[in-house]
């Protein structure tokens, strides 16, 4: 009886370390973001190295730079010769919470990153200013946290959390110059995506 117990138990604990060990090691990402109608996407696998602010040219994020009591999200795409390319232009843009994520709806403001760049695929040939328009984003997983597993060993830095859902559209006002003049649109925009967990 003794021996059976010690078999299950140790049986138990293996079981539990392979079953962390191998969520640990990865995490998918996914980033869709449909411009009137047209949709541009990438999506790939992070690994459990570690990643600097300046290694993301087709990732969606969450964790990096976040200010206390504030939640930010970046999604990238600038390398479409990357195999995590499926379809669709360049572009770079965050969300932004002030206060924590919550399952459900979360009020989000958008902003485009590197916004000084004519290379986007809301007003393409424009240059668009900031944008701090809101839009509604249905988390639908909230993930779990990342922790950093071994400070000492860049090859397996972090010890990655389950990634966030979550999804939502709506209709974004838009300020931008084009052939040396100011204008303002209104753009639908409707986004999915998985998000590395980094916090």
């Amino acid at each position: 009886m003794r021996k059976t117990l010690l078999f299950l138990s140790v049986i138990g604990l293996l079981i539990t370390s392979c079953d962390r060990a191998n969520s640990s090691k990865k995490s998918e990402w996914m980033i869709s973001i449909t411009v009137n109608g047209v949709e541009n996407k990438a999506e790939g696998t992070r690994y459990n190295n570690y990643i600097s602010l300046n290694d993301n040219d087709n990732l969606a994020y969450t964790g990096f730079g976040a200010v206390p009591g504030q939640t930010s999200f970046l999604f990238s795409m600038m390398d479409k010769s990357d195999e995590s390319y499926v379809k669709g232009d360049s572009y770079q843009f965050g969300l932004t919470k002030f206060g924590g994520l919550d399952e459900g709806d979360n009020e989000f403001i958008f902003s485009q990153t590197g916004y000084l760049s004519s290379d986007n695929i809301f007003i393409p040939g424009a240059t668009l200013l900031q944008s701090n328009d809101t839009i509604t984003i249905n988390i639908t997983d909230l993930g779990t946290p990342t922790e950093i597993a071994d400070y000492s060993d860049l090859d397996s830095y972090y010890d990655l959390g389950k990634p966030v859902k979550g999804n939502g559209s709506g209709n974004l006002n838009f300020t931008y110059i084009l052939d040396d003049k100011l204008g303002d649109t209104v753009i639908n925009v409707a986004i999915d995506f998985i998000a590395v967990r980094y916090n």
